[in-house]
């Protein structure tokens, strides 16, 4: 996994770019008195809510650090796994590591990431944290601090379910019957306007989280402790099979990027959808005529699917004294003060447990929600391939789109093509 992780990069003509434009602190950063620069690249660098709150957090610790600076810049998220991928192979790592989880056990797995047990216990993080912490454990030992874990929530939009005279859903059956009749062909053409359900349908990870949410929440796996077995249970199948039946009865629209969305939603061209808590900052700024009809509620499943969202990481590979200003300012954003702010900024739920608060959940109405999504909330993650995540996925997402395009491949039959393709690619 390793060879061939590193091979496919350099392969890629793109490491030396990269490391001119992106990598490494200056040279002058390893003298006292001289400026340090932290490289921290992210995917929420210009993302409302998220932008303000890693801006706050910037020019604190910079206005705290004399020579200290931090360059933070946006990287798109479709591009970002394999932007910092190429960035450690070529020794070359931002200083400040901020990743998507769900992608941990394959940076671990290269031995990428300083472990931080040591620093830990000098601190009560471990005691106030989330358990989804956990998840960021390899050997026993922690190799990064979780920001953010969630649970998926369902949003809806009020205004349409009362002009149908229809009750949000509680469950599939009436899930599938609000879907489909609040999606409306307003001109009689045959292509609606105005959908009950939006989903994205683009080859990246989105496609497997949409996906996943139906498996999971209808008490289906991908895996479980690497056994493929549940990928075609009986509740898997019913899953997909809901989930292709939105795109088969034009009860979604086709395409979709994730953004896109989300932006129907706030825009009242889609009655629901399945999405985070960053959603909320969309709706904060959705016109006034529409704002107070965007509410949140439990996930109509079984289950609440959900999962670690995103963390931060010391690169093994840096200077001590890197090492322990990233450090600093690890410590810094998960203090209190900052995740009080996060959750204001984010509208998403703390993993720190002492940052919330009445206030907070006062000034939130979705916040309340959130917490208790992400409490419930069951790992959408391929249990068993966590290490194998980019690839494993990407079967998904390769399959669940024969699923959902014409002529809408059979979902047993697909799900056990993908077994064994997971078998023979990926199994010891």
């Amino acid at each position: 996994m390793k060879k061939k992780m590193i091979s496919a990069l350099l392969t890629m003509g793109m490491i030396v770019g990269l490391t001119a434009c992106s990598g490494g602190a200056s040279e002058e950063g390893t003298g006292s008195g001289d400026e340090i620069v932290l490289e921290f690249p992210s995917w929420q660098a210009t993302e409302p809510g998220f932008q303000e709150f890693w801006e706050a957090a910037v020019e604190e610790f910079e206005s705290t650090h004399e020579n200290v600076k931090i360059n933070l810049y946006q990287v798109p998220f479709d591009s970002y796994v394999d932007t910092l991928t190429t960035l450690y192979a070529a020794d070359t790592p931002p200083q400040i590591t901020h990743i998507p989880s769900r992608y941990f056990a394959q940076f671990s797995e290269m031995g990428w990431f300083e472990p931080l047990n040591n620093r830990l216990e000098e601190t009560d993080i471990i005691e106030n944290w989330s358990s989804l912490q956990e998840g960021l454990q390899a050997d026993g030992e922690y190799y990064g601090v979780l920001l953010l874990g969630n649970g998926y929530t369902l949003y809806y939009n009020k205004a349409m379910f009362d002009e149908a005279g229809l009750e949000v859903p509680t469950d599939a059956e009436s899930f599938m019957e609000a879907a489909e009749k609040l999606t409306i062909d307003e001109n009689g053409d045959g292509d609606p306007e105005v959908f009950g359900f939006g989903t994205c349908q683009v080859t990246d990870t989105n496609f497997y989280n949409e996906a996943s949410q139906f498996v999971v929440g209808m008490g289906g796996k991908w895996c479980e402790n690497g056994d493929l077995s549940a990928m075609t249970s009986e509740e898997t199948i019913q899953g997909l099979e809901m989930y292709q039946s939105l795109f088969e009865n034009k009860w979604t629209p086709i395409g979709l990027s994730e953004e896109q969305k989300r932006q129907y939603f706030v825009e009242g061209k889609m009655a629901m959808i399945f999405d985070g808590p960053w959603v909320a900052s969309l709706i904060e700024d959705a016109s006034e005529d529409i704002k107070d009809d965007l509410l949140a509620t439990r996930i109509p499943f079984e289950n609440v699917p959900g999962s670690m969202s995103n963390s931060l990481h010391i690169p093994a590979s840096i200077s001590d004294e890197e090492k322990d200003l990233v450090w600093e300012f690890i410590q810094m954003v998960s203090g209190e003060e900052f995740q009080q702010l996060y959750m204001k900024d984010t509208s998403s739920p703390s993993p720190n447990k002492q940052a919330v608060n009445d206030e907070i959940l006062k000034e939130n109405p979705f916040m309340d929600q959130f917490s208790k999504d992400a409490e419930e909330a069951q790992e959408i993650l391929p249990s068993g391939y966590e290490k194998d995540y980019g690839e494993f996925s990407q079967f998904v997402i390769d399959a669940v789109m024969k699923m959902t395009t014409e002529p809408y491949a059979d979902v047993e039959d697909t799900l056990n093509e993908l077994k064994t393709q997971v078998t023979e690619e990926l199994s010891e």
